[in-house]
């Protein structure tokens, strides 16, 4: 078996791509293979500020012969009448390049069965390479080369590129750059060349001749290492943003694909601006300079800072940390005059000034927003069960949760919106409980970020999403998420609103809030409350499925299972959660008891389709002893069943009338010649059928 090894050596790359494109290529790359019967490649990516590879291993010398049946026209559009072929039947011929009487006839249509030889690897490689690059996606594509000599677009500039097969070049032209088997370390050492001697080699080279690590997890494991080291010497640990942790930190992915080499640095600031709210400190430091904050045990931050660099000589340290210094002082003290003139106004003055705040086109202002979120977080209190205190809370905080967008220090620090307004609050009086509301609105930011637990803060955050959602759906032309596309942010909206009530319980009508927020749009809504939920509804159930499947790394036809029995699975969240929290381990593990209910739902659906019978059989009409037993036993299942029980027990009793429905079909014939005994069997299996749906569509299984 063999290894290859791509690189593509380019200008720096901006961050998203880095992050998009190994795995897209990856994937692309996987699937030619796969087409070619390839399927034991093991294909590692590696990324870094300018260079993109892929090391992969496991290969043929030879793709395998394949064997590829085309099917052609009908044969009453092939053949004529005397037998004789058709333009449609030698356009097929001409078409494969065969003459007609090679073709055969299989199941009234032309066919051909093509055996298609294998091919050096080598050469496929050489001929599908640059088409997978030129197919790798991203914003701001460049051209670098004059349209006259190259029509290629890529994110940045390519410079070289390595193609390596084992220890010998491959010979491939990418962007107008032919390959060789040298690369480039990092620039700040010289950028000398280096010879790659193997494909395996790769990675290991570049770290010991050019002063970088092309592995991204790798350099992200030392920068956490030069942290953690760095930070106990202080006496203290490193600082994030609320809801962050580190190790999922975006900010600590952001450093980590900006930097080849990652070298971490510490760096100092004055202790007056401890003065400052944390929340302006750690987010001054990130946002702008890609720094960490560094705090005490107590949570109190130290006046100290943790960044990475990419240059890894000693003696340029001391200018790197000096012009960080440099530039914190000056963002620390635009911050001190911003929040020290922002207090001076109470949040009610900046709310006044919302009216002078877009909030969508066509959607009216952010005043317009605040006003319906008072009410909106009526009918989310009701549902959640908030007292008369906290849901006066909750209307206060979303009269003030958007007031800080007009205040200057969110005006220069947008990162801040939201906590700051909740610092602001705390300084002038407000009860906790609202003060915490209007910081945590915007929260989840991403996947895995904190939660609001508290009932005021979920009231408020809720409500903040929905009106988002609902708003925008319920206009014309409305501009919803294409593609990877999602400008207005309706996907982190509704993945939010998921995860909120997923991770408290919460048992809520979305549908219903769904249109208790659609009617305090008044005449800003453009459709009517029926063509919104026809929009919103799938499109908060795809997200749904979707967090679902990831979340308990269930297959598609589990989940669907799971939502299949409830006419607005939106609405019963919790219940799905805990069905798949059971029924995934069953399945996993092929329980017998799990097979046996699929094995007896799956034959009852087969009869009665997609109808769920609601009427009662008539015992006087049973005509079988079958049909008794059946009854009985579905009269036993479901007192059981009312009982409150685990799924692990429902499936158990399912389990019960595996034997009497098959003692059933074995002795009547459900589509009896008499229709009222038709009709009771099909109402008995029916009543079958609602015993399983209480658990999941088992049939879908």
């Amino acid at each position: 078996m063999h290894t290859f090894l791509l690189e593509l050596g380019t200008e720096e790359l901006p961050i998203a791509f880095i992050e998009a494109a190994p795995q897209d290529f990856r994937m692309a790359l996987g699937q030619l293979l796969a087409t070619k019967g390839i399927e034991s490649a093991n294909i590692v990516p590696y990324a870094a500020p300018r260079r993109l590879a892929w090391v992969v291993g496991n290969l043929p010398a030879h793709t395998a012969a394949q064997t590829i049946d085309h099917k052609g026209p009908p044969l009453s559009v092939a053949l004529n009448a005397q037998g004789s072929p058709t333009p449609a039947g030698l356009g097929f011929a001409k078409k494969l390049g065969v003459p007609f009487e090679a073709l055969a006839q299989t199941d009234g249509y032309l066919t051909y069965t093509q055996t298609v030889a294998g091919q050096p690897l080598q050469a496929l490689l050489r001929e599908q390479l640059p088409v997978l690059v030129e197919q790798l996606t991203g914003s701001h594509f460049m051209r670098w080369q004059p349209a006259e000599v190259s029509a290629f677009k890529f994110s940045r500039p390519i410079r070289w590129v390595t193609a390596l097969w084992d220890d010998a070049p491959l010979n491939v032209e990418i962007a107008g750059c032919p390959s060789g088997m040298q690369s480039y370390g990092l620039r700040l050492l010289g950028d000398a060349p280096i010879e790659i001697p193997h494909a395996n080699a790769y990675q290991e080279t570049l770290c010991r001749q050019g002063g970088l690590e092309p592995d991204e997890a790798k350099r992200r494991e030392h920068i956490l290492l030069q942290f953690s080291k760095a930070a106990e010497a202080l006496g203290g640990s490193v600082a994030t943003p609320a809801g962050e942790r580190l190790h999922n930190s975006p900010l600590l992915d952001t450093v980590t694909r900006m930097n080849e080499s990652a070298t971490v640095f510490c760096g100092t600031y004055d202790e007056k601006f401890l003065a400052l709210p944390k929340a302006v400190l750690i987010t001054v430091l990130a946002a702008h300079q890609k720094l960490f904050a560094i705090e005490n045990g107590d949570g109190q931050l130290l006046p100290r800072f943790l960044g990475v660099s990419n240059n890894p000589r000693p003696e340029a340290q001391a200018t790197i940390i000096a012009g960080n210094e440099r530039v914190v002082r000056a963002r620390f003290e635009d911050a001190q005059f911003f929040f020290e003139t922002d207090v001076k106004q109470s949040l009610e003055a900046y709310a006044q000034k919302l009216d002078g705040v877009t909030f969508q086109r066509g959607l009216g202002t952010m005043a317009d927003k605040a006003t319906r979120l008072q009410q909106l977080v009526l009918p989310i209190a009701k549902a959640l069960g908030l007292t008369a205190e906290q849901t006066q809370h909750a209307q206060r905080a979303a009269q003030l949760c958007k007031a800080d967008l007009t205040t200057l220090l969110v005006r220069e620090f947008t990162e801040l919106q939201g906590e700051i307004g909740g610092e602001y609050a705390r300084k002038q009086g407000e009860p906790e409980p609202v003060c915490q509301a209007i910081a945590e609105q915007y929260y989840p930011r991403f996947a895995g970020d904190f939660v609001p637990k508290a009932p005021v803060a979920m009231a408020l955050n809720l409500a903040d999403k929905i009106d988002t959602l609902v708003a925008v759906f319920s206009q014309k032309n409305a501009k919803l998420p294409t593609g990877s596309k999602d400008p207005l942010g309706l996907r982190r909206a509704a993945s939010g609103v998921l995860q909120l009530i997923q991770e408290n319980d919460l048992t809520v009508s979305l549908t219903d809030l769904f249109g208790d927020a659609h009617a305090l749009l008044g005449n800003m809504a453009a459709v009517s409350a029926n063509e919104m939920l026809a929009l919103l509804v799938p499109f908060i159930e795809q997200r749904a499925k979707a967090d679902l499947k990831d979340a308990h790394q269930a297959s598609h036809a589990l989940v669907e299972a799971a939502c299949a029995i409830y006419e607005r699975p939106l609405n019963r969240l919790i219940a799905i959660n805990k069905t798949l929290r059971h029924l995934r381990p069953l399945l996993a593990e092929q329980k017998a008891s799990l097979i046996t209910v699929i094995a007896g739902a799956t034959r009852v659906a087969r009869i009665l389709g997609e109808t769920q019978q609601a009427s009662d059989p008539n015992p006087a009409l049973f005509e079988a002893d079958a049909e008794r037993a059946l009854f009985r036993t579905i009269e036993a299942v479901k007192t059981q069943m009312d009982q409150a029980k685990s799924t692990e027990a429902y499936i158990d009793d399912l389990v019960t009338l595996s034997q009497p429905i098959d003692a059933f079909f074995d002795a009547v014939m459900v589509n009896a010649d008499d229709p009222a005994v038709k009709a009771n069997r099909l109402a008995l299996l029916g009543q079958v059928q609602a015993l399983y749906h209480r658990v999941a569509k088992f049939s879908v299984l």
